[in-house]
């Protein structure tokens, strides 16, 4: 009977195997079976450089960041974790964020990086959002290329002014200073240089929102350079004592503008100014008392202006105007043991120096073992949280007793942007890339 069983069962496998096609085609999915699935984001988790960085007055948790490439995120636990908010918009470049002092839930950003590094990314204008950046409306300014800076009133949220550096590859005329008083319905152009010349840099008095001052540069990035770009010698300051209507260029006695490339000011009360200048010979941080007509070299560190047209920019601590902050290839600041911290060269404070309570923290050169974790919740015991920007690594003043905080985890490669806070805000906020 065993055996009678076989063969019946030998008949049965070659029929079902003489029924399966030697190399069966793949059948289609049924696209059905895709209807209940949804993208999801999945980054960047590191943004690389940002240029882009604000706090929101009154609401110390609250930040917001823009990524040279990656769109806009926002922060509402001090930096733990971050939320996409532009990353369905038309382009990924930001080149400048800002939110309006009187109403925290209009935000401005600026697309296209002014930084004229060799990946340079374009931008596509000026965006708005009323609802706190859960949706944005494209509000002009398209040909503007790259935005360096956006101001708000700190009064009116329609009033913006916005400093556009232009495109990065040759001439166009929408370059300089475009005012709006409506939102940004119209947008009047306020500073007009040339088609080869834009803005870098644009700040207020924080005596008087009604005083601004802008640095023009001329740059471009023809096909043939490799990392700088080509500069021009039309850099110059220009100052508004009507809310940026209009301007006036400054006869800046003592700057070495003849021979300058990018300089970026810093703005502290009682007509206080700093500028960082990128020139060969004559570079350094230079200091005017009379609102931007004479100037003095104060510190000529090359370490504090090196590589200008990818850094040049400056922060002046808004508790004591004696203290200065200068971000290049480490995050500087004067020693605070000399008679006149200014003069004395750059301090770059060492790991070993940078302490997690913040009080002694000067400078940013190696971010290492100290360093504070927030993703992995290393803050300080008993301490106010403080707020980063950056995925990696960051430095930056705490909104609670404005002492310098560092984030990070390389110690290999730091470099560092900074961004400024709205118009009457205490903070600095740094990024370290």
């Amino acid at each position: 009977m065993r055996h009678a069983f076989r063969p019946a069962l030998a008949g049965l496998a070659f029929f079902l195997l003489a029924t399966i096609p030697a190399f069966a085609a793949p059948q289609p999915m049924p696209p059905a079976l895709f209807y209940a699935l949804r993208a999801r984001f999945l980054g960047p988790y590191r943004g690389g450089r940002v240029l882009a960085v604000t706090g929101v007055v009154g609401h110390p948790n609250l930040y917001y960041f823009g990524s040279v490439d990656g769109g806009v995120f926002r922060s509402e636990d001090g930096g733990v974790t971050w939320t996409p908010l532009f990353q369905h918009g038309p382009v990924a470049s930001i080149g400048a964020i800002a939110v309006a002092p009187s109403n925290p839930k209009i935000i401005y950003i600026g697309t296209g990086e002014a930084d004229m590094r060799s990946d340079v990314s374009l931008g596509g204008g000026v965006f708005r959002s009323t609802n706190g950046g859960r949706t944005w409306h494209a509000v002009g300014l398209t040909k503007t290329r790259q935005i360096s800076a956006i101001i708000i009133s700190p009064h009116n949220p329609n009033h913006v002014l916005v400093a556009a550096l232009g495109h990065s590859f040759g001439p166009n005329p929408e370059r300089g200073i475009y005012m709006t008083v409506d939102g940004g319905r119209r947008w009047h152009h306020v500073l007009r240089l040339n088609d080869r010349t834009g803005v870098a840099d644009l700040v207020a008095d924080p005596d008087n929102s009604r005083v601004l001052y802008a640095t023009s540069w001329s740059a471009v990035r023809p096909p043939w350079t490799q990392y700088p770009p080509l500069e021009g010698y039309n850099s110059a300051v220009y100052r508004s004592t009507d809310g940026g209507r209009s301007w006036r260029r400054l006869k800046t006695r003592g700057l070495p503008l003849a021979r300058a490339g990018r300089v970026g000011l810093a703005v502290a009360p009682h007509g206080l100014l700093y500028a960082v200048v990128s020139a060969h010979p004559g570079g350094g941080i230079y200091r005017s008392l009379d609102g931007g007509h004479t100037w003095t070299l104060v510190n000529a560190d090359r370490n504090l202006w090196r590589r200008g047209w990818y850094f040049g920019e400056i922060f002046v601590d808004p508790k004591n105007p004696d203290v200065v902050y200068v971000p290049n290839t480490a995050f500087y600041r004067p020693r605070a043991e000399r008679e006149d911290p200014l003069v004395a060269p750059a301090h770059e404070i060492e790991a070993s120096r940078v302490l997690l309570g913040g009080v002694n923290m000067e400078g940013i050169a190696v971010v290492g073992g100290q360093a504070i974790d927030l993703r992995r919740g290393l803050v300080e015991p008993g301490g106010p949280q403080p707020s980063t920007v950056d995925a990696d690594r960051d430095a930056l003043i705490d909104p609670e007793d404005h002492a310098l905080r560092v984030v990070g985890r390389n110690p290999h490669r730091v470099e560092v942007v900074a961004a400024r806070g709205p118009l009457d805000a205490d903070e600095v906020f740094a990024a370290v890339e």
